[in-house]
């Protein structure tokens, strides 16, 4: 029978001084020598000098050698996760750097950012309201008129101040029939109801609406009654077209009243027919 003998690239390995000897097993007719770095180099230096090859690590390789091929040692997984590990380790300064600016860029964004004032709300339901009272023509009846050479004019010193308290008015004498007169300045007013005065709407405690909340304003608007719950609230406030309003609208009247400045101006009570007051 014939003989195999085993080659030496199945021999086992080791390493020394950067060279790679076999070991011829027994019983081997091989030579059990691979190829040297040194003694193949054309030039007698270490091949791994010239192709950047490092010492392999202490873990002996399980592949088996190949002729004219240097050994490749074989990666343990801890060699694998040391490597993974550094990868990682170099991409946590960067990945820290990018999260710092990212928050950087943030926070300058918000801090250019305008912020709101906390009363925008407020301010938007007042400019709401400005803009109805404006557009009902309030100022025509409660805000006192002053005479200029084109006309009466509105009196700014007593905007929505209603009729002055100073101004005493004669009793009117109207002729029979369906009339009904106005002073010059429009803040009295007289008919068959008996005498009216423009009232205070100024946010003043004691002689405007300074004591009025805001249910109490929609509910007189609503019903037509003084504070919504008193007596009738006379001709010619034209209340009946208030009450068809939203909330939202009454509510936003009734804050722009309430940001005017308070002017202390007692109205006369309103006069029956035959100029006895109704309330004392």
């Amino acid at each position: 029978a014939a003989t195999v003998a085993i080659s030496a690239p199945f021999a086992p390995r080791k390493w020394k001084r950067g060279r790679t000897e076999g070991v011829t097993p027994p019983g081997s007719t091989g030579t059990g020598l691979l190829p040297s770095p040194a003694r193949d180099s054309p030039d007698g230096r270490s091949l791994g000098r010239l192709r950047g090859w490092r010492r392999p690590s202490r873990t002996r390789s399980r592949l088996p050698a190949v002729p004219g091929l240097l050994p490749v040692p074989h990666e343990t997984g801890a060699t694998q996760h040391n490597q993974k590990k550094g990868n990682h380790m170099k991409e946590t300064p960067q990945l820290l750097l990018i999260a710092v600016l990212a928050l950087g860029a943030t926070l300058a964004i918000v801090q250019a950012r305008p912020s709101k004032p906390a009363t925008a709300p407020a301010a938007s339901l007042v400019d709401r309201g400005q803009y109805l009272v404006k557009l009902g023509g309030c100022s025509d009846c409660h805000t006192p008129k002053k005479m200029t050479e084109l006309g009466p004019v509105d009196d700014e010193s007593m905007y929505l101040a209603g009729h002055p308290e100073a101004v005493k008015l004669p009793q009117p004498e109207l002729k029979p029939g369906p009339w009904f007169a106005a002073t010059a300045g429009m803040t009295a007013w007289t008919g068959p109801w008996g005498i009216t005065y423009a009232a205070n709407l100024t946010p003043d405690k004691n002689t405007g609406l300074g004591i009025w909340t805001e249910d109490m304003f929609v509910r007189a608007m609503r019903t037509g009654q003084h504070m919504g719950y008193g007596r009738p609230i006379l001709p010619p406030m034209p209340w009946q077209s208030l009450a068809g309003a939203t909330d939202e609208d009454l509510k936003a009247i009734y804050a722009y009243l309430r940001s005017l400045p308070p002017v202390r101006n007692r109205v006369p009570e309103p006069l029956p027919p035959g100029g006895k007051p109704l309330f004392e």
